[in-house]
Parts: C-alpha cells; structure tokens; sequence
C-alpha cells in the first residue's frame, strides 16, 4: 500500500468483527507517511481477533489452570483451548478434558514427530520423544511420563546453548531463553503466549515440591529425584509433557518458518 494513501479496513473472524484504520497520510495539516508494513500489522490484528479469549484469561483463570497443571497450549483446537478456559473460569475439574484431549493428541502425534524432528534444538532428542511417543499410543501413561518430564529440561538446555549461550542454566534461566526468541522476533500477540508459558514452566513444570505431602504432584523436580507417585504419572501428565514439548518446538523455531497450527477456524504460520 502507498505511504500516501489512507485506509479503512473492516475484516472478521466468524462472528468477530473488527475495524482498522490509518488516515494520518491524508492529514491537511501535518500528513504523515506511513512508517510500518501495513500486511504485517493486519496480520497481527487477525491473529489477535481470531485466538482474543487466549489473550483476555483473567489472572485467577491462569491461577486454576496452573493449579490443574494445564496451559492453552498451541497444539489443541481452538475449540478444545475454549473448553480449558471454561472450565478453569468456573472452577471445574480440568481432568474431564483429559480423555478427550488425548484422543486429540493421539490424531496429531504423527504431525508433532515430523516437525521435532526438523527442529535443531530437538536433535540430540529425537530418540527418547520417538520412544516417549510410542508409549502413549501403547496406554503406557508411567513411561511417557517419565521419559519426557526430564528430557523437556534437556531440550531447555540444548535450545539454550544454541541460541542464549550467555544465559544462566538454571530453572529461571532456562525458562528465560526458552521464550527469548519468540519474545524477541514475534508480535506481541502471538497465541504462543511466551510471558505466561515462562511463568507455566518455573511454577509448574519446575515446582519444588514438600517430601512430606502425601500427594507429591508430578513435575520435573519430583520425577527426577524419584519422588513422584506412580498415579501421578496418568493420561494427564503424559497428554501435558506431549504438549509441553510442541510448545516448545514453535517457541524456538524462526516465526519465518511456516508450520500448520491446529484451529477450529483455519491453519495459520508461526507468530
């Protein structure tokens, strides 16, 4: 579009309607030429208009659906993204969404293993996602669990040295570098949410945990020192540490790099 030139411009995501407009090239007075991409800026507000219930959780959503151990991870249906919020704002159980939610993640396994595989910081992993993989298709919740809640801290540290070697290798450090590149080279309105996704993985993938409760909740820490109750390792924990991990593969990927997101409403690049 010409610096020149004025605009209106009215778009909608189903029933979500919304208007844009830049009249400044058109001023009488002090006419100004337009200083950003005018595309990429629409882009933007589409992507805000489409995924806006990600954007507007309120802070006591955030804190259930924390407590549950869940996030609105990017991999699930715009739909199915829509439902964890419900139930998080009405204070009901997150785990009725388990079964139906691993239903979903079976479907899209396939699709999550082609594009770790072409992501660089999952490289020296590939093999314990694969195995991880292939016990949860086999129902075997105890050992994708255990596989995968220690090696997401191994991709941390791969993603780290490759792209933050300055940074810290701790648990705050290496959640840090973990949303830097998205933080960094994508709009503040990606649906990848980096801000929350840093706060999910110091407080729940990274919680400490108390050797004397009797319902130690599983996280990397309890898992790794061995704590962890074997029922804790369920359909739930393993459905989240498989999600957890494509998370993980669009935060450190370039947003030029185009992979189909899952939507109810259509397939979008990176963010």
């Amino acid at each position: 579009m010409a610096f020149d030139t004025g605009f209106i411009y009215v778009f909608s995501v189903g029933w979500r309607r919304a208007m844009f407009y830049d009249l400044s090239p058109l001023a009488p007075n002090d006419p100004k030429e337009r200083e950003y991409d005018v595309s990429t800026a629409l882009a933007q507000f589409y992507t805000y208009l489409m995924f806006q219930r990600r954007f507007k959780i309120a802070d006591q959503t955030w804190q259930r659906l924390f407590e549950g151990q869940w996030f609105p991870f990017i991999t699930l249906k715009d739909s199915t993204v829509r439902n964890l919020i419900d139930h998080a704002a009405n204070s009901w159980p997150l785990d009725d969404l388990s079964e139906a939610i691993a239903g979903e993640v079976r479907g899209t396994l396939p699709a999550m293993l082609l594009r770790w595989k072409t992501t660089q910081a999952f490289a020296d992993h590939i093999e314990f996602l694969e195995n991880a993989s292939k016990q949860f298709l086999s129902k075997d919740f105890l050992c994708t669990s255990a596989i995968l809640f220690p090696r997401i801290e191994g991709i941390l540290r791969s993603h780290q040295k490759l792209t933050d070697p300055g940074g810290q290798a701790t648990q705050t450090g290496l959640a840090d570098s973990a949303v830097k590149m998205a933080e960094n080279q994508r709009h503040q309105n990606t649906p990848l949410l980096p801000r929350h996704f840093q706060e999910y993985l110091e407080k729940v993938y990274f919680a400490n945990f108390d050797p004397h409760d009797p319902k130690i909740k599983i996280s990397r820490n309890s898992v790794g020192h061995g704590v962890v109750p074997g029922d804790e390792c369920n359909i739930e924990a393993a459905v989240i540490s498989l999600l957890l991990v494509d998370q993980l593969c669009y935060l450190v990927s370039k947003p030029s790099e185009s992979v189909p997101l899952r939507s109810s409403t259509c397939n979008m690049p990176r963010r």
